[in-house]
């Protein structure tokens, strides 16, 4: 199993026009085994996906840091420390302002039941993840053409009505 911790800390920076702050966040995710690649690619992608609906607009992950096997820095006593970084040319369109009222709901929202929520959301994108693929590629590449959108997200449309009502 994994365990997931949520943290928040403020940052700030100055400009020309002053000082500004700005709240930052950040999961981390504690694993009771060692995890494989896989298995934290696609609870980074559950992430992904799962505050991309949260927010209303992609989500985009551009790091995951993380210790390889418990392993030591040869001769240190410090951890090996991997980092894996993804690029996103949607990354300079992205909203950097979103009020919790243009949300459908936020870490603060969940409470508790983020683990839980989590939990059923990976059951979901298990049983539906064709359908979500489908969907989340037109979120995700504002550059497709109209009609190539249309088509990905009438083919959601159909895999997801063969899932949840085979043979109507």
């Amino acid at each position: 199993g994994y365990s997931l911790v949520l943290r928040t800390w403020l940052g700030g920076g100055a400009n020309n026009e002053g000082l500004h702050f700005n709240c930052q966040q950040a999961f981390e995710l504690r694993f009771d085994a060692p995890a494989s690649l896989r298995q934290l690619t696609d609870m980074v992608l559950d992430l992904q996906w799962f505050l991309t609906l949260a927010r209303g607009e992609p989500v985009q992950v551009l790091k995951v840091t993380g210790v390889r096997n418990g392993l030591n820095t040869p001769g240190t006593d410090f951890p090996e420390i991997i980092e894996i970084y993804q690029g996103w040319s949607g990354q300079e369109r992205a909203s950097r302002t979103r009020h919790r009222w243009e949300m459908l709901f936020n870490a603060d929202d969940l409470g508790e039941q983020l683990g839980p929520m989590l939990d059923r959301w990976h059951t979901y994108r298990d049983r539906h993840a064709t359908v979500l693929s489908c969907y989340f590629v037109t979120r995700f590449n504002e550059h497709l053409y109209t009609n190539h959108e249309f088509l990905f997200l009438a083919h959601a449309i159909d895999l997801y009505h063969h899932l949840n009502f085979p043979g109507n």
